[in-house]
């Protein structure tokens, strides 16, 4: 019985919402291209630690941009703008022996009308670039690039090397800070201490890497 109000839930509510707001589907996905943007949204049913007769499922939604990720190549770079997941109070759609399908088809159908929400939002460039200015990632240098906001990427340039500086400066005061620790007698609490500067020097290493390949790849689109 659960899984006939699964089944019908998604024949009745989700599946005709993504088709009445323009959704290709093959499956139990759902892509939609807005301009620059994809949505791209799934229905993931629960496989594992599933309590019986129970069903649950949430809806996954994402929102990709398919010129930043060839843009980022084989970098390992996020690439999701945003997205939203819709799910009950313990992150599924829970579906009981006493759950009522009018109401769960009541409650579903609003949940489904955050997508067009979000949909909106991504229409205007603009308002991404506020909303990823304060993070000043890679993303947001790209849009400014895709939008030949040529002051406001000179800006970024200008932070990201700064701070490129700056994490240089730190691994350098890391790598002192270990060469003094290394004239040290051997003991358990310098073997201890060496191996937390190894862990900070890793992790500052990474953002190094991180910020030099963000610079390289937005200085190699500058110059074409």
């Amino acid at each position: 019985m659960v899984k006939d109000i699964k089944k019908r839930l998604i024949k009745e509510v989700v599946k005709p919402f993504f088709k009445e707001n323009g959704f290709g589907n093959k499956g139990v996905n759902f892509e939609k291209d807005i301009s620059l943007f994809t949505i791209e949204a799934d229905i993931q049913s629960q496989k594992y630690y599933k309590t019986e007769g129970e069903e649950n499922f949430r809806i996954n939604c994402s929102v990709v941009c398919p010129a930043f990720n060839e843009f980022c190549g084989e970098l390992p770079i996020q690439q999701s703008f945003g997205g939203l997941v819709i799910s009950g109070d313990n992150s599924w759609i829970t579906i009981k022996a006493d759950t009522g399908y009018d109401g769960l088809a009541a409650w579903l159908k609003p949940e489904l009308d955050k997508i067009k929400e979000l949909e909106i939002r991504f229409r205007n460039i603009e308002n991404i670039i506020y909303a990823l200015k304060e993070e000043c990632g890679l993303q947001y240098a790209f849009l400014l690039l895709h939008q030949s906001r040529t002051d406001e990427l000179n800006e970024w340039l200008r932070y990201k090397k700064e701070a490129l500086a700056k994490f240089r400066s730190e691994l350098a005061a890391i790598e002192t800070e270990g060469a003094i620790l290394n004239q040290k007698p051997d003991s358990l609490d310098k073997r201890l201490k060496l191996d937390g500067i190894a862990m900070r020097r890793n992790k500052i290493g990474s953002k190094i890497e991180a910020a030099q390949n963000e610079l390289d790849l937005i200085a190699k689109h500058i110059e074409r």
